[in-house]
């Protein structure tokens, strides 16, 4: 039997946003559950919405 518990990060651009998502996520018996997630705009952060749709023509 393996089991972890693992925390993870991401960070996205959609919509026009940059978006960071983070959650806690646990394996046991072959199965993920997340205990807990959030997901925060971080525009200000990264820079301006029209740079993000210049690097992400797709959004």
């Amino acid at each position: 039997m393996t089991a972890s518990v693992r925390h993870l990060i991401t960070k996205y651009g959609e919509g026009g946003h940059w978006w960071a998502e983070a959650w806690v996520q646990v394996d046991l018996f072959g199965a993920s559950w997340c205990l807990w997630r959030r997901r925060i705009c971080i525009d200000g952060v990264l820079g301006h919405a029209s740079e993000i749709a210049r690097a992400h023509p797709s959004t």
